[in-house]
């Protein structure tokens, strides 16, 4: 960003936060929280060249790095681009950010980020979805247990990337039933992609295609932990499934194997 331009982000005067993002960014643009405070006092959706009139930006570059933090925001979950490509705050447009939770008997719950109450996810609109996901959802109207029920309107970050689970072969292709009872989805493992796994296994899935309401997951067999009963196959799956650390960095190795040759000696 030119001096200038920098100057005049330190100056404007109206973002409380102009400092911090001038020293912080080589081409600052307003923070998040002035953005936010904008767009609740506007109370409505807004397009990218209203806001940054608003802002009181001054040139191209500031008008790409804003564009660029209204991605960000989004993808965050702290704004929602309507489909007239508007930003907006999501409470303005009845939405909430927040997670999923699965249960094993195939519906869930939707968890917001603020107060309120969690609103049910029916089977249904659980089977694109996996315990964690970040997403966003509006409420849909009440079901006959007198619980608020929801739809999940936009994914905004998925939990898992791996699964741990058992490798079945069935019907021509194979299957990974997760160990997570909070995960009720069988994922599809193509035969080309079991890494010779055998029926009933415990194996680590790399999911390359998440579900849709029409189709299962698809995901590639990347390590084999082995059969029921294989010792310390517990903890592996346990590790593996609460993304404990369970390698050491290689400085680490490096420097235990040293101590252990210095003790041999």
């Amino acid at each position: 960003m030119s001096p200038r331009s920098k100057k005049n982000m330190q100056s404007s005067g109206s973002d409380p936060f102009a400092s911090r993002e001038a020293d912080n960014y080589d081409n600052p643009v307003a923070s998040r929280e002035f953005i936010l405070e904008k767009l609740e006092e506007v109370g409505k959706p807004v397009q990218l060249d209203e806001l940054f009139m608003l802002l009181e930006l001054r040139d191209d570059e500031q008008l790409e790095a804003l564009r660029r933090r209204l991605i960000a925001m989004s993808r965050d979950g702290q704004l929602i681009s309507n489909r007239k490509g508007a930003y907006g705050l999501p409470t303005h447009m009845g939405l909430l950010a927040g997670k999923v939770i699965g249960m094993k008997d195939g519906y869930g719950f939707f968890a917001p980020d603020t107060d309120g109450d969690d609103l049910y996810l029916s089977a249904k609109e659980m089977a694109r979805l996996f315990d964690g996901d970040r997403v966003m959802a509006r409420v849909t109207g009440i079901d006959n247990r007198g619980r608020k029920e929801g739809t999940v309107v936009e994914i905004l970050e998925r939990r898992f990337e791996e699964v741990v689970g058992r490798y079945y072969h069935e019907s021509g292709f194979g299957i990974v039933v997760p160990d997570s009872k909070r995960i009720p989805h069988e994922i599809v493992v193509p035969d080309s992609e079991n890494k010779g796994a055998g029926d009933g296994q415990y194996v680590i899935a790399r999911i390359k295609e998440y579900p849709t309401n029409r189709r299962k997951a698809i995901a590639a067999v990347t390590e084999i932990l082995g059969d029921v009963g294989t010792p310390g196959i517990e903890i592996d799956i346990a590790l593996r499934s609460f993304d404990i650390p369970f390698q050491w960095p290689a400085a680490v190795q490096k420097e235990t194997r040293r101590f252990a040759e210095d003790v041999a000696a």
